[in-house]
């Protein structure tokens, strides 16, 4: 039996600020939710610092506009904000 799709609720919210912070500050700014940044400054291609682009619960959500970013030769990552629930430990 194939599946239906019922209901799709985006929650792909663009923001294309001009204010640059660290991503340890932008993981604050939006807790659980995916960010994709524009890299302004990075160390050893790890980001450094950046502008938010887009933020949703999804990180699929932000793929054609990742998509696009990198067509136009935008420096892009994507992070997670801090969980806020505990998250599944791995014991080994």
């Amino acid at each position: 039996m194939p599946l239906t799709l019922i209901e799709k609720r985006s929650t792909l919210t663009i923001i294309n600020s001009d204010n640059e912070k660290t991503l340890s500050e932008l993981e604050q700014l939006y807790p659980e939710k995916w960010m994709l940044l524009e890299v302004t400054d990075d160390e050893n291609h790890e980001p450094q610092k950046a502008k938010v682009v887009a933020v949703a619960e999804e990180d699929m959500e932000l793929v054609d506009i990742w998509k696009k970013c990198g067509r136009n030769g935008i420096n892009i990552a994507l992070i997670h904000g801090v969980y806020i629930e505990p998250q599944p430990a791995v014991v080994v």
